[in-house]
């Protein structure tokens, strides 16, 4: 079996460089980081995290509490913060809780004080008390967190620039009727009192449609669960009341699925009658017929600065520092469902 001294010879770097990039120490250059790994894969070298964590008094155990897995976004999440564990050598213990279920609260927390040396979760539906409790002896990192003042770090997605992004979009095919899908009519000053990530997300679509010369009726700002049949449903009671519309945004890729279905349904024309725009961008988006404009995050970046955040934490590189806050990438990707 491959060694430390092995990588350190095929690589002419020195014992301790090769350690510490196998660790994910900061200190390592990306490149040489980079060198170490990949000379690691070549000499087939595992880890001994049992040695290791017993030395340092860890696990080596990442814990992470995820969303509606059958759903497309979380699960690929899931995939992504796996896989970024896995390049620090540490690995994930994965535990979905459903917004506001004591008994998966519960689970998570007996789980992570006892095997988990740190925490990856979304607010999303958990109080203030069980996140106070959560971060009690662990280090924890939220995402898509908007709470102010910040109290946790934080991995984001740059709503303000996606929203603007996709309403340019939006005029720039002629469309002026907007519905918008997933969320109650919130205006940003209101947003900023809550770290609830789709009243700020919905906030910056009214503010960027607004910048762009769209007014968005309050009435059309509908307040649904972000799945398809939720969408579907709204869609088709819009039309029975005679709603006119000529685009619909939706708050996330689920949504805009249920959208266009809805649409077809009821022989409207996508994009021809109405375009459809969604959020995140996952894999199904560009299989969909019509394949679907979306906000596409990059899930991996964002995956790798969560737990990036969560390591430095975990090794006290950081622990001086007050919470952090770190966006990702993203990309407006033109599918037919615009297309006009």
């Amino acid at each position: 079996m491959a060694t430390i001294e092995d990588i350190a010879k095929a690589t002419h770097l020195s014992i301790a460089t090769v350690s510490y990039a196998l660790r994910g120490d900061p200190r390592v250059r990306p490149k040489t980081a980079s060198r170490v790994r990949e000379a690691a894969d070549a000499l087939g070298y595992t880890v001994n995290l049992s040695a290791r964590n017993l030395r340092a008094g860890r696990t080596g155990i990442i814990g992470f509490a995820a969303y509606e897995l059958r759903l497309q976004q979380p699960s690929q999440l899931a995939s992504e913060i796996s896989d970024a564990t896995a390049q620090h050598g540490l690995r994930t213990i994965i535990q979905q809780i459903a917004s506001g279920d004591r008994n998966d609260m519960n689970t998570f927390q007996r789980t992570t004080s006892q095997l988990c040396d740190g925490i990856i979760i979304n607010p999303s539906g958990i109080s203030q008390e069980d996140l106070h409790r959560l971060s009690k002896s662990k280090p924890l990192v939220m995402l898509d967190s908007y709470a102010s003042p910040l109290q946790y770090d934080t991995v984001r997605t740059p709503q303000q620039q996606c929203a603007s992004k996709a309403a340019h979009h939006v005029a720039s095919i002629g469309c002026s009727r907007v519905i918008i899908l997933g969320a109650p009519y919130t205006l940003r000053k209101e947003a900023q009192q809550h770290d609830d990530i789709g009243l700020h997300r919905v906030a910056e679509y009214i503010a960027a449609l607004h910048d762009e010369g769209i007014e968005v009726d309050p009435r059309n700002v509908i307040n649904i669960p972000w799945y398809s049949g939720a969408a579907a449903k709204a869609i088709h009671a819009l039309i029975k009341e005679g709603r006119s519309f000529d685009c619909a945004i939706c708050l996330n890729d689920e949504l805009a699925f249920g959208a266009i279905r809805a649409l077809a349904d009821c022989g409207i024309r996508v994009p021809d009658d109405v375009a459809v725009i969604g959020y995140d961008g996952v894999t199904q988006a560009a299989r969909n017929t019509p394949s679907l404009t979306t906000i596409a995050i990059d899930w991996r970046e964002f995956a790798r600065k969560a737990v990036d955040l969560l390591v430095s934490r975990i090794n006290h590189t950081n622990e001086h520092d007050g919470p952090v806050a770190l966006e990702t990438g993203y990309q407006l990707i033109i599918g037919e469902s615009t297309r006009r």
